[in-house]
């Protein structure tokens, strides 16, 4: 499994203090003061208008490692049980070791910008990625292997990381012959040829009442498998148990969409800045798989 820090390869120890930090939130050792990450045992329930809870979000250099990481002297956090992002305006060229876009050595006694970057490559096998699918369940196996099917290999980079709810992770196939077909071939022919390759990536908000919601043209949606009783295909929001927004992913094999590029390698970045960046060469969908849930910064990235 290809996984390592894109931005800061040796991490400081103020990055390491931090991953301690969220490691132990995560486990249900101690809570954060701020409210963004959970415990993974934290399931989030809608509420009864259908509107689910929301968490804040703050990057990490907002925070203050003297104080347990509560926000630093000046910040206002969001009250209340159901509260908004805490989203604060970046500016390219804000050099202050305190601001939200600052990407320099740990200041301000924040815990230090981090990401974690999992990728395809060296697994799978070589060649193109011709599919991808979800898997959700409550299993942190570190295995790439996959339960969809034959030739899919696993990301083990969890969709909800930090923010409670399911384990959801990203399949992909590299072998043609071996795509499970979702619902989409049984009403047309939505791709152009029989070894189809991935071109596009996308997400589209939902809603309590709308698990269906309509992507851009010639993207379907990645589906989740579901093996029993019977094989068959459902949709599954990103954001399950965790609250947020509705959250649901799409893909697409037309290359007429990326002027006829084609993705050969897709992976997960998370972490706690939405400054962060993928290594050089990746391109990154830049909208947070866990809008709204609070836990990491996650984004979808390919070349």
């Amino acid at each position: 499994m290809a996984q390592f820090l894109a931005q800061t390869p040796v991490r400081t120890p103020a990055q390491a203090a931090w991953q301690d930090f969220v490691d132990r939130v995560e486990r249900g050792e101690i809570t954060d003061p701020v409210g963004q990450y959970v415990a993974k045992t934290t399931k989030a329930p809608a509420a009864s208008a259908g509107h689910r809870l929301a968490r804040p979000k703050v990057d990490v250099l907002l925070r203050d490692a003297s104080k347990g990481y509560a926000l630093r002297a000046g910040q206002r956090a969001a009250s209340g049980t159901a509260t908004n992002v805490i989203d604060e305006p970046c500016v390219s060229q804000d050099y202050d070791p305190c601001g939200p876009c600052y990407n320099g050595p740990g200041g301000c006694s924040g815990g230090g910008v981090y990401s974690t970057f999992t990728t395809s490559e060296n697994l799978g096998g070589s060649g193109y990625i011709h599919d991808l699918k979800l898997v959700e369940g409550d299993d942190n196996s570190t295995s790439t292997t996959s339960t969809v099917g034959a030739g899919y290999t696993k990301l083990y980079a969890d969709l909800n990381k930090g923010a409670g709810g399911a384990y959801i992770y990203l399949c992909f196939q590299r072998n043609a012959s071996q795509v499970l077909n979702g619902v989409e071939y049984t009403y047309n022919s939505p791709y152009s040829g029989p070894n189809e390759v991935l071109t596009a990536f996308q997400t589209q908000y939902g809603s309590f009442t709308n698990s269906t919601p309509r992507p851009d043209p010639y993207f379907y949606s990645i589906w989740v498998p579901n093996q029993n009783p019977n094989v068959y295909w459902d949709r599954i929001d990103l954001n399950a148990g965790a609250g947020g927004d509705y959250i649901y992913s799409f893909q697409a094999k037309n290359p007429v969409i990326s002027n006829y590029r084609y993705i050969h390698e897709v992976g997960i970045l998370s972490g706690n800045s939405s400054t962060i960046t993928p290594p050089s060469g990746w391109e990154i969908y830049r909208r947070d798989l866990n809008n709204n849930a609070g836990g990491e910064y996650i984004y979808f990235c390919y070349r």
